[in-house]
């Protein structure tokens, strides 16, 4: 299933192009962490672990994650038996088509929808609609987390793991050395219509 996410992800990189320009511009450094350069086209653990930054103890580095990539790969190694904590900054959002929600996501159960667009109200799903939503629960990237929750990846080659952040998690140790990357929740075949961003930052505490 992972593989075939990767195929299916590839799909969404000529409309990912049209917003890397936008995600870069918005990029500025919150002055304590040194910003990471996101590859938002590549797949992760491309590169070798030879290749990727590392954090001593102490440092942080800041990470633009765009809602329209699927990887958002970015050069960065977590190396096995380190300490993280990985932060995101309140008020972000992203946007899921016209719903706007944090790096927590959504979920269909929810009644008080926020849209991305003023000037489109977006309404509690009902009827067929909800039907398709809680039975596409399943085969989302991440079936246990919600709709366009943060996750987080650690891969090397093909070896690839996954794990929640939503809006931070503090004290992550990897069980093995990878390139660090994130994504939002979401369907394989659905980046297309995905926007904004959110920064978060790693910091190696240990």
């Amino acid at each position: 299933m992972k593989m075939i996410n990767v195929y299916i992800c590839a799909l969404s990189v000529a409309v990912l192009a049209l917003q890397v320009q936008q995600v870069a511009t918005a990029e500025s450094s919150t002055g304590e962490c040194r910003i990471v350069k996101v590859d938002y086209e590549r797949d992760c653990g491309e590169k070798s672990l030879d290749e990727l930054e590392t954090l001593k103890q102490g440092e942080c580095a800041e990470i633009i994650v765009n809602a329209a990539s699927c990887w958002n790969a970015s050069g960065l190694q977590l190396e096995k038996d380190a300490t993280y904590d990985i932060k995101t900054m309140a008020g972000d959002y992203w946007c899921d088509a016209d719903t706007k929600c944090g790096a927590d996501g959504w979920r269909i159960q929810d009644e008080n929808y926020q849209s991305c667009n003023p000037e489109v109200e977006v309404e509690a799903a009902t009827g067929i609609k909800r039907w398709l939503f809680l039975k596409s629960e399943s085969i989302r990237r991440f079936p246990d987390a919600d709709w366009f929750e943060l996750i987080g990846v650690n891969a090397a080659n093909d070896d690839i793991s996954e794990f929640r952040i939503a809006k931070g998690i503090d004290d992550h140790q990897p069980v093995k050395s990878g390139e660090f990357c994130a994504y939002a929740n979401d369907l394989s075949l659905f980046y297309w219509n995905n926007s904004k961003s959110l920064k978060i930052t790693v910091r190696r505490t240990k």
